[in-house]
């Protein structure tokens, strides 16, 4: 009882920051770039350059609002998202565009050495970035076989992917189902449905 009242303590929170974090975002983008989309993608940028103190989290310069609204920075996945399917904000850091083109797909051991790991690490520290993300930043290789059972545990994060893949194909965010319908069109179909296989969700 006593965990379960910590835990949803830690969700409000947790909730609250994010909240919080997002009417932020929006002040930045209406500030600093009147008239652009108040997209997702816009939000992201913003809240992750607040995030880490409006500096490069790979090479320590400073960014500018505008810069962090711009193509001068770029979004990178700490862990590539080919190898671990994580789009969270937990994998995410707002760099430099040519320290992201530079690092491409892969870990920043694996891009700079133990050194640039470790320097990025420290960095992140200092500007006070989860335990959960410093972790992440200072992850020497990720094995491609391996997609971590939090990312498969249910079908609503394979629909967010396809949501965010045909909302960058399109520029149309689709409406994403409730998994009662998938259900109904899996048996519509005859399709069977394997519980010890993480591909089912792939299936859905």
């Amino acid at each position: 009882m006593k965990a379960n009242q910590t835990q949803r303590q830690e969700m409000l929170k947790q909730q609250r920051d994010n909240q919080s974090s997002r009417s932020s975002a929006v002040k930045l983008i209406e500030e600093w770039a009147p008239g652009a989309e108040n997209s997702r993608e816009t939000q992201r940028r913003a809240r992750l350059w607040m995030e880490q103190g409006q500096h490069c989290l790979y090479t320590g310069q400073p960014i500018s609002p505008q810069a962090a609204l711009s193509s001068v920075t770029e979004i990178d996945h700490i862990l590539p998202r080919s190898a671990t399917l994580d789009n969270s904000l937990a994998n995410s850091a707002l760099v430099m565009a040519s320290a992201n083109q530079d690092k491409g797909d892969r870990t920043i051991f694996e891009w700079g050495g133990p050194a640039k790991a470790q320097e990025v690490v420290d960095r992140a520290k200092s500007m006070g970035l989860r335990r959960g993300k410093i972790a992440k930043l200072g992850r020497e290789h990720v094995d491609a076989e391996s997609i971590p059972e939090s990312l498969v545990v249910t079908t609503g994060y394979i629909n967010a992917v396809a949501r965010d893949y045909v909302e960058n194909l399109t520029g149309v965010t689709p409406e994403v189902t409730r998994g009662r319908l998938t259900a109904h069109m899996r048996y519509r179909l005859g399709l069977s449905k394997d519980q010890t296989d993480h591909r089912r969700h792939a299936l859905d």
